[in-house]
């Protein structure tokens, strides 16, 4: 029988595609548009264009990066947080 009888006869239980709910969905849609308004930006900054160097020869100061040195980890967050979310309301 187990510490869990009934765990397998109501795994299912009132579960529908509808129980994954808006919030987890826009976390993930509010980290995905940080991402992309994050690279637009520094593309359209970077002077010669995107360079791979350890000292970039600009500073931005403009969009996310008025807030935060690192606005890509920081859009990551809710991203993660809200697949987090999503994938803990599927059924097992």
């Amino acid at each position: 029988m187990g510490p869990f009888p009934d765990h397998h006869a109501t795994r299912l239980d009132g579960w529908s595609p509808r129980r994954l709910e808006l919030g987890p969905v826009a976390l993930v849609a509010a980290g995905f548009a940080g991402v992309i308004w994050t690279l637009v930006l520094h593309f359209a900054e970077a002077p010669q264009g995107w360079q791979l160097e350890l000292t970039p020869r600009y500073l931005l100061t403009r969009g996310p990066y008025r807030f935060t040195r690192n606005p890509i980890y920081l859009a990551y967050a809710p991203l993660w947080f809200g697949w987090g979310s999503s994938i803990a309301a599927w059924p097992c």
